[in-house]
C-alpha cells in the first residue's frame, strides 16, 4: 500500500451558524501520511493519533470533501470549517 503526504492545516474561522462561516486564516501543522484514497475513518485514525483530535471525536461529528489534491473537514452539526488535509 502506498502512502501520500499531506500537510495538516488548521483554521482561524469567522462566523456562527446563522450568518455562516469564513476562513480568516489557516496554519500549517504537522504533515499525515496517509494510504492513496484515504477512507474518512482512516483519516480520523491519523488525526487523532497526531494528537490533532481528540480520543473521543466521532466520525458522526466531522463531514469529509475534497479531491485527490485537498480534504476539507467541517464541523457536522453546523458546517463551520475544521481543517483541511493538503497533497505535499
Amino acid at each position: 500500500m502506498n502512502a501520500t503526504n499531506y500537510q495538516l492545516c488548521s483554521y482561524d474561522v469567522w462566523g456562527n451558524d446563522i450568518d455562516g462561516y469564513e476562513v480568516n486564516d489557516k496554519y500549517k501543522l504537522d504533515i499525515i501520511s496517509l494510504p492513496e484514497s484515504p477512507t474518512n475513518s482512516q483519516i480520523l485514525k491519523a488525526l487523532k493519533s497526531c494528537g490533532f483530535l481528540k480520543s473521543t471525536v466521532k466520525l458522526s461529528q466531522l463531514e469529509f470533501d475534497g479531491d485527490e489534491q485537498t480534504i476539507y473537514i467541517n464541523v457536522s452539526r453546523n458546517g463551520a470549517p475544521f481543517c483541511e488535509l493538503a497533497k505535499n
